[in-house]
């Protein structure tokens, strides 16, 4: 009862940031989603980790929870893409195809309000692709002129060719072969093609859905080693209880690893 005390206030604080009210209202509207709903749907996200599978991504009402979850300053979330924004601030590239995006990050937004970037959002869930094109459609409303909303399968589909960078942020562990299929993608880009990854270092118990974790993050990297990436930069990335509370239903030292790597 005290985690879920705590997460309804929480949700309700970020619902009543000034700086929000425009873009929740817009989002509620346009997907005929109430509030309480959203609070219910934050706290499924977070409390129910250990319960859901791949498929309960299909909500409308979960992708909200997941984008707001985007706001929360100070956690894992809000570090991973101040760490994602610097990796590409490194690259400065002009074509990024982000594979599993979830919801819209903070990069999408730097992007389409910085030069021109060609960008692909994909994802195998139609929720998701809703959802983006509803929030794009707030942050600019020509989104679509540098923004490719793109079905795709992990499990089937061929990584869309012609981008420098590739992020799959918490994305590939949810292939059903997630080496299988790294090495797919690797093999099909040309040497010094980009990838961003956030993987999932889950020292026991991984969280359903994962169809692979590491408990250490010198596995991970000798994982994308295997595939032929070459790492150029690392941070792990820890959950603060107080923020992110679906850690608690974690191992207390269950914690994300961002990867910045490169073909060779």
């Amino acid at each position: 009862m005290e985690y879920r005390e705590h997460v309804t206030k929480l949700v309700e604080s970020l619902l009543e940031e000034p700086e929000l009210r425009s873009e929740i209202t817009h989002l509620q509207h346009r997907l005929s989603v109430t509030r309480q709903e959203i609070i219910d749907a934050w706290l499924f996200y977070d409390l129910a980790i250990m319960d859901y599978s791949n498929e309960s991504y299909s909500s409308t009402t979960l992708r909200m929870a997941m984008h707001l979850h985007n706001y929360v300053a100070g956690n894992w979330h809000d570090r991973r893409q101040d760490v994602v924004l610097g990796y590409l601030a490194r690259l400065d590239p002009i074509a990024v195809c982000d594979i599993g995006f979830g919801t819209p990050q903070r990069y999408v937004r730097h992007l389409l309000g910085a030069a021109q970037a060609e960008l692909a959002l994909c994802e195998f869930e139609y929720a998701s692709l809703e959802f983006a094109a509803v929030t794009l459609e707030h942050w600019r409303p020509d989104w679509s002129s540098s923004v490719k909303l793109i079905e795709h399968d992990m499990n089937r589909d061929e990584l869309p060719a012609g981008y420098q960078v590739y992020l799959f942020q918490d994305s590939i562990e949810h292939a059903a072969q997630p080496t299988e299929t790294l090495r797919r993608y690797v093999d099909s880009v040309a040497a010094g093609t980009h990838f961003i990854f956030s993987l999932p270092i889950e020292v026991s118990d991984p969280i359903p859905g994962h169809n692979i974790s590491w408990t250490e993050e010198a596995a991970a990297t000798d994982w994308l080693a295997a595939a032929g990436l070459l790492v150029l930069d690392k941070e792990v990335i820890r959950f603060r209880h107080d923020l992110d509370l679906h850690s608690h239903a974690l191992h207390p030292d269950t914690r994300q690893l961002a990867v910045l790597a490169v073909k060779q």
